[in-house]
């Protein structure tokens, strides 16, 4: 064990510049396990994950399917904020789901043309 020095000055000496800290994930491969679950989600999921991503709360009055997937495989988190009239959902994204929008993100923005 290392004394007197902060854990996160540990970490970021051994990430590579352009590395994501994960805060989430142990290592590379766990996210890419992560990334390859979403995908046999399907279509639905990664948009529906993406757009929880970007506004950080989205309100339904339906709860559709792949929303029920995401929360399931640890995404998103879905809250019952409804009443006896009228029912609605609240979906929040997961860190595990914000880091797998990320890392896609990344690799979309370093993959050649």
């Amino acid at each position: 064990m290392v004394t007197g020095v902060s854990q996160f000055a540990i970490i970021y000496t051994v990430i590579e510049p352009k590395a994501m800290l994960l805060l989430i994930h142990e290592d590379e491969y766990a996210l890419k396990v992560s990334v390859d679950e979403l995908l046999l989600l399907g279509e639905r999921s990664r948009l529906l994950l993406g757009r929880c991503v970007e506004e950080q709360e989205v309100i339904m009055g339906r709860l559709p399917k792949s929303a029920n997937q995401l929360d399931r495989a640890g995404f998103i988190r879905v809250s019952d904020i409804g009443d006896i009239w009228e029912k609605k959902y609240l979906l929040t994204p997961t860190l595990l789901g914000e880091e797998v929008i990320e890392f896609i993100l990344d690799e979309i923005e370093t993959r050649p043309n």
